[in-house]
């Protein structure tokens, strides 16, 4: 079973209600022409309302990237090339955590073969049981039908692709917020050493080095940092949990574990040379000066 998704170019007009505030909104993307048997025998959906079944001739589903959007039920308008054509709102997709999914399912009967021509298509392949899929997709190359992919395979280039657009944007909050934190991290780490020169100075008096207090202080500020760092992941990975995969479509979700690494080095390192360089100025006077001082 094979189950061919093309976005075409067209506007579709719909109305929407939300919060007793009722608007209308026109869409230029996110439109896909799909078969709607095939789209419903290669897809694991629990429609939140309607049936595909009824996805012929002038209809549309209202697709995963709206179903949260208060899109009211009737009738939307849509214009392909000149065309004007009033769409009868038939099924709603459930609802996705995924950036980039459909507005819109069309049938690919309503698109002119023209526009289905030049659109750029992707092909769900759905094999029978029994069957090899890497015979299938052997033939699907020597066809020279187009590039074959596994479904793991394309959820990466998908969400790859999805990353490239977001990466600059996203860089620029997270080195402002490394920043802060940074700062952060020093400020608590210098007045933390500042107000133990006594205990320090102490430590000194009944045997230890300074090199030996130094490494102390050091270990002790980056075991608080590694500790905090592990429990803000925690959190960050409870708030996440939603977005793995489950039976209502794929959800995918990228961790990015090479900048957590560089930051978790980042922040180890930060402190460590906070520390190293407070407590050397901490312990630089006399430990006997410092014990016997009075506030």
């Amino acid at each position: 079973m094979a189950s061919p998704q093309s976005p075409v170019e067209m506007s579709v007009t719909s109305r929407h209600r939300i919060e007793g505030r009722s608007y209308r909104q026109t869409r230029y993307s996110g439109i896909t022409a799909v078969d709607a048997t095939a789209y419903r025998r290669t897809h694991r959906l629990t429609l939140r309302s309607g049936s595909l079944d009824a996805l012929h001739g002038r209809t549309i589903a209202i697709g995963p990237q709206l179903a949260a959007e208060g899109v009211r039920n009737g009738d939307v308008t849509a214009r392909i090339g000149s065309r004007k054509l009033k769409l009868r709102i038939v099924a709603r997709l459930p609802e996705v955590l995924e950036n980039g999914s459909d507005n819109f399912l069309v049938p690919r009967e309503l698109v002119p073969a023209e526009m289905l021509a030049d659109a750029p298509t992707e092909t769900l392949v759905q094999v029978a049981p029994g069957t090899s899929p890497q015979a299938v997709a052997t033939r699907i190359r020597g066809a020279r039908l187009g590039e074959v992919r596994t479904l793991r395979q394309w959820a990466d280039a998908r969400v790859a692709d999805q990353q490239r657009g977001t990466t600059g944007i996203m860089s620029v909050l997270m080195g402002m917020s490394g920043l802060y934190a940074a700062i952060a991290v020093i400020n608590a780490v210098v007045i933390a050493a500042a107000e133990r020169r006594t205990e320090f100075a102490v430590a000194r008096a009944t045997g230890l080095t300074r090199a030996q207090v130094v490494r102390m202080a050091v270990i002790e500020s980056a075991a608080v940092t590694f500790i905090g760092l592990t429990l803000g992941s925690l959190v960050a990975a409870g708030a996440l949990a939603g977005f793995f995969p489950k039976m209502q479509g794929v959800r995918v979700l990228a961790v990015p574990w090479n900048l957590l690494g560089l930051l978790t080095v980042v922040f180890l390192a930060l402190s460590a040379v906070a520390a190293a360089l407070t407590t050397m100025a901490a312990t630089r006077p006399s430990p006997t000066a410092l014990v016997a001082a009075r506030d």
